[in-house]
């Protein structure tokens, strides 16, 4: 028996807590985004990770920081050669974002407004070259402009999952180039670009500290 009351005493306090999206509180979440292609002469793989942490100024609003990184490797080669190709790319960024709640404190539609700072790097080869350690290197920085909507549904006031699509705008400083076995670039190339495209993405978040309680506020 009291075993039973040391495994089930701290869900029951968990289930009391108010702190959920309220003034005071802090959030922590963490995003995932992931594609894979697996075709009879290629494959794709790309994933990503979006870790947050805000504050909230009033109740379901929040403000706070977002980063980002990902990871890409492409394949392909040809069914009557050895000739192939390689991709292997890499990025990540930083910056501000805020977000805001309507609903209950079991599920609510989440708004999200993110600006981030980032670099990125990619690299190909051809690998049916022999003696031949050159490839060709992409890499640069960009700015991101990001507008989320989404659902979240609350396991408990503390913790949740959160599924969000994602629509952003880049703009991208890109410098391209061949690097040769001494490491040197033989001529870079300069390019600005812009585009936007959609992700979804699918996560947890969790919410910490005591908040600003109901019976409080209306004292």
């Amino acid at each position: 028996m009291k075993k039973l009351l040391v495994i089930v005493c701290p869900f029951l306090f968990l289930g009391t807590l108010s702190a959920q999206m309220e003034e005071g509180s802090i959030y922590g979440a963490a995003h995932f985004t992931m594609h894979t292609e697996d075709m009879n002469f290629s494959n794709e793989a790309e994933w990503s990770i979006s870790p947050q942490i805000g504050y909230y100024i009033i109740d379901k609003w929040a403000a706070g920081l977002i980063g980002n990184i990902g990871f890409q490797h492409f394949e392909s080669y040809s069914q009557n050669t050895e000739t192939g190709h390689s991709k292997e790319g890499q990025w990540g960024g930083f910056g501000p974002i805020t977000r805001i709640h309507i609903g209950s404190e079991k599920a609510s539609l989440i708004g999200e407004f993110s600006f981030q700072y980032g670099w990125f790097e990619q690299k190909s080869e051809t690998t049916d070259t022999e003696n031949d350690d050159s490839y060709y290197l992409q890499k640069g920085t960009y700015q991101q402009l990001t507008f989320g909507a989404g659902l979240a549904y609350y396991f408990t006031p503390r913790i949740g999952a959160e599924f969000i699509a994602d629509f952003n705008w880049y703009n991208v400083q890109r410098k391209s180039g061949n690097v040769y076995s001494d490491d040197e670039v033989e001529n870079y190339n300069q390019q600005t670009l812009n585009f936007g495209n959609i992700q979804w993405k699918l996560g947890l978040v969790a919410f910490f500290g005591p908040g600003k309680s109901k019976a409080e506020s209306s004292e």
